[in-house]
């Protein structure tokens, strides 16, 4: 295990994160992450940025910046802090909680999981890959400035969208008929639509 720091992981680096049984698991605290290699994490502990905050949160707080690849499967995930994926994120047969948002500008692949958002950012070069049995649900703004549409595959997915508060669902620049398309759409709060072309999903609720 780690104590609470900052940690930087290189290249050739990897860490690997388990739990064999509730006495023996892996441990990593630390405020932030920088991840340029790769991080397997399929159990024990792993504690980024402020699990908790009761006031004064700086939103845009970084806990994990991840320019490598992030492989978190058959377990429960938690971020306290904002995370930034630059490179590949893949989530299997798992409930992962980004719990001050995501900013994704490159490879988010869900296979099948429920991923919980509290905003959901998507850069020019980030995409989203999602199929039957995948959730993503987003309780803040959704924002897709993709221009991936060619990697994007969400068809088979569901996407829920909640909150109170007037919020944003940007779906993105479409021009085909499939792309950035959702299999399920929920929408159960103050969402103001926006996106260029016509959003396709299989069923609405």
């Amino acid at each position: 295990s780690a104590s609470s720091g900052n940690l930087t992981i290189g290249p050739n680096g990897t860490v690997n994160l388990s739990r064999s049984d509730p006495y023996n698991q892996s441990s990593l605290t630390a405020l932030t992450v920088t991840n340029h290699g790769t991080i397997n994490y399929t159990g024990g502990e792993l504690r980024v940025g402020n699990q908790v905050c009761s006031h004064d949160c700086d939103p845009n707080s970084i806990g994990l910046i991840n320019n490598g690849s992030l492989n978190i499967s058959a377990t429960n995930a938690n971020f306290g802090d904002k995370v930034v994926n630059n490179g590949t994120i893949k989530i299997t047969d798992t409930n992962v909680s980004f719990n001050r948002g995501l900013e994704n500008n490159g490879a988010y692949i869900s296979d099948p999981s429920t991923n919980r958002f509290a905003s959901l950012v998507i850069g020019t070069n980030g995409y989203l890959q999602g199929g039957v049995g995948d959730a993503f649900v987003v309780s803040g703004d959704f924002i897709n400035g993709s221009t991936q549409a060619a990697l994007w595959n969400t068809r088979g997915a569901s996407l829920t969208l909640y909150g109170y508060q007037p919020l944003i669902f940007d779906y993105g620049d479409v021009t085909n008929q499939y792309d950035f398309a959702w299999g399920t759409l929920e929408i159960n709060g103050n969402f103001t639509l926006s996106g260029t072309g016509d959003l396709y999903v299989d069923n609405l609720i």
